[in-house]
C-alpha cells in the first residue's frame, strides 16, 4: 500500500519542505491508489517519521508523528490513526508493551505498530525481525519498519548477511546519494 511505498518522499523532503507540503505530497502520491482518509495519513505519518529519522538521525519517530499529526486534519479526518498512536505513544512513555503487538492488517494497524517497533527496539536488525515475528502482513510492516531504521540508524546498520545475494547492490546502497543530490536540488518545493 502507499504507506509502504512512502519513505522515499520522506526521506526527499526532509530538509526541504514543512509537514503542510509533505501532507500535499502525500496526498498526490495515495490519489494513484488509495483515497481513504485512513490510508492517507497513515501514509502521513510514516513519511513523518522517514522525515525526523533523517533529520535527527535518530528514532522517537511516534511522538513526532503524533505531534505533527495533531496540528492536521488527522485529528478528525482518521480519529482512529490518532487514537492507536496515542495508545502506543503511551505505552512508549510507561515503558510497558502494548495489550495485544498485533494490530489489524490495515493501514492503520500497520502502519501505528510499525511506528512502535521502532521506537521500542534498538536496533536495523531488532526492528526488522520483530516487525516480521508478529505475523500478519509482514513484508508491509517489515518494509515500513526497514525504510524508518534505516534512515534513523544509516546503511552501516542492517547486517552484513542481509546484503549477500541482492541483485545490483552497488547501484541500490548508491541510490541515497541520488536520493540527497535531488532534495538539495528541490531545495523549496512547491508541490
Amino acid at each position: 500500500g502507499v504507506s509502504m511505498r512512502i519513505a522515499p518522499l520522506g526521506a526527499l523532503f526532509a530538509h526541504t519542505a514543512p509537514p503542510s507540503k509533505l501532507l500535499r505530497v502525500v496526498v498526490e502520491d495515495a490519489a494513484i491508489t488509495h483515497n481513504h482518509p485512513d490510508a492517507i495519513y497513515a501514509a502521513f505519518a510514516v513519511a513523518l517519521a522517514v522525515a525526523h529519522a533523517v533529520r535527527e538521525r535518530r528514532t522517537g519517530v511516534l511522538g513526532y508523528a503524533l505531534r505533527v499529526l495533531a496540528d492536521t486534519a488527522a485529528s478528525t479526518r482518521s480519529k482512529r490513526l490518532m487514537q492507536r498512536l496515542s495508545e502506543l505513544n503511551f505505552e512508549l512513555t510507561r515503558g510497558t508493551q502494548p495489550a495485544s503487538l498485533f494490530d489489524a492488517d490495515d493501514a492503520i494497524g500497520i502502519s501505528a505498530m510499525a511506528l512502535y517497533i521502532v521506537d521500542a527496539t534498538g536496533s536495523y536488525e531488532d526492528a526488522v525481525t520483530t516487525a516480521i515475528r508478529m505475523g500478519g502482513d509482514t513484508d508491509t510492516r517489515a518494509a515500513i519498519v526497514g525504510a524508518i531504521t534505516g534512515a534513523a540508524y544509516g546503511l552501516e546498520a542492517i547486517p552484513e548477511p542481509w546484503f549477500q545475494g541482492i541483485e545490483s547492490r552497488e547501484q541500490l546502497i548508491g541510490l541515497d546519494s541520488v536520493l540527497s543530490t535531488h532534495a538539495k536540488r528541490m531545495g523549496e518545493f512547491t508541490p
